[in-house]
């Protein structure tokens, strides 16, 4: 598998609407895995400069939700992805040769409605043998969900996973839904009520994956990116109260949130090392 010898390749398809926290799983995946696996000899790097770069840019802004926001609240994903990119990681055993090259695909997440893009996706989906599909939580579980399809996608994604599944006659694929942007629900003690959303609202897919159950490993797994920030609430209007509305997207403008821990000072990820493990799990 390439741990003793030759390289092994494997790429991994980040896929959920925008703004919903893909590039954040990356930004803290490396910390949390490095943590997780400190007294083996697992080691996990990035795959090249660019990766680096555009990460370390990530983990900056997040670093400045703590520093510049004190005791305010603060919105999240400032900057959502603008093209089509990828991120390379190189995993491997200390004193051992071959490495699993793991290159992860990051999209914008309007592409998913965007007829000029869908066939790339689609063609992306097929070549990918691990699909995580991010989940924006607060968009699921607030407001007794009815902004979780504009926000999430859950039924394109579900359809064109399976367009792509059907033209690519995948033998075998590892898919995780992983909810983003849940801390709040973990205080409260929510979080096996975010897995029950999350499977009703993908039940389409999953029952699909069910159908072909030794052809799909197919897990939930809840991830905290921040760590101390809690959604709090949707901005409304002043006057009105009503939840200030994005037109063009049909989701709330902005999602606001706060700090659990108002003396925390820099981000404390939880977790995030999980799609890793899933993989490490699903490649062996």
């Amino acid at each position: 598998m390439g741990l003793g010898g030759e390289d092994f390749k494997v790429q991994v398809m980040m896929v959920g609407g925008r703004r919903c926290g893909k590039t954040s799983i990356l930004a803290a995946m490396k910390s949390n895995f490095e943590d997780r696996f400190a007294k083996t000899d697992l080691t996990f790097s990035y795959g090249n400069a660019d990766t680096l770069d555009i990460l370390e840019e990530k983990r900056n802004e997040i670093n400045e939700y703590f520093q510049a926001a004190g005791n305010r609240t603060f919105v999240q994903d400032r900057n959502p992805t603008e093209e089509m990119k990828k991120y390379s990681f190189s995993m491997g055993i200390a004193g051992k040769r071959g490495k699993i090259k793991i290159d992860f695909v990051d999209y914008p997440g309007e592409w998913l409605t965007d007829k000029g893009h869908r066939q790339e996706i689609v063609d992306c989906m097929k070549k990918s043998s691990v699909i995580i599909v991010a989940i924006d939580t607060p968009h699921m579980m607030e407001e007794e969900g009815r902004f979780n399809e504009n926000r999430n996608l859950c039924h394109r994604t579900g359809e064109m996973l399976k367009l792509a599944f059907e033209e690519a006659g995948i033998s075998m694929s590892l898919v995780l839904f992983v909810p983003l942007k849940c801390e709040r629900y973990l205080v409260d003690g929510r979080i096996e009520e975010v897995c029950n959303k999350t499977i009703s609202s993908y039940k389409d897919l999953i029952h699909y994956f069910k159908r072909s159950a030794s052809k799909y490993e197919v897990a939930v797994t809840p991830i905290f990116t921040l760590g101390d920030a809690m959604f709090s609430h949707f901005e409304r209007d002043k006057e009105t109260m009503e939840i200030k509305m994005n037109e063009l997207s049909g989701t709330p403008e902005k999602a606001i949130y706060y700090f659990g821990d108002t003396a925390a000072k820099e981000p404390h990820p939880l977790h995030c090392e999980q799609p890793l493990v899933y993989l490490l799990v699903y490649l062996m």
